[in-house]
């Protein structure tokens, strides 16, 4: 089965669903890490894992054009 390519409103609807699905998960590997960049690490990890799952990853392309169409989501 092919994998569609990831496109803005996929990578909005996956984050949100990840999110979701994360809140309701216990993540026991990170009990008791106080290492905040540890902690982004390894979810950052677990969402591409989840985002790899179903799409095919052009992440620079797709991390581009949502700068350009949304400048409004980046907060400097």
């Amino acid at each position: 089965m092919s994998k569609k390519e990831l496109t803005i409103k996929d990578l909005i609807n996956s984050a949100n669903a990840f999110c979701e699905k994360e809140t309701k998960y216990k993540n026991k590997e990170l009990f008791g890490v106080t290492d905040g960049k540890a902690v982004g690490t390894y979810i950052e990890h677990k969402f591409k894992e989840f985002l790899n799952q179903n799409f095919d990853l052009i992440m620079e392309t797709l991390l581009v054009e949502l700068i350009c169409l949304h400048p409004e989501l980046i907060q400097i």
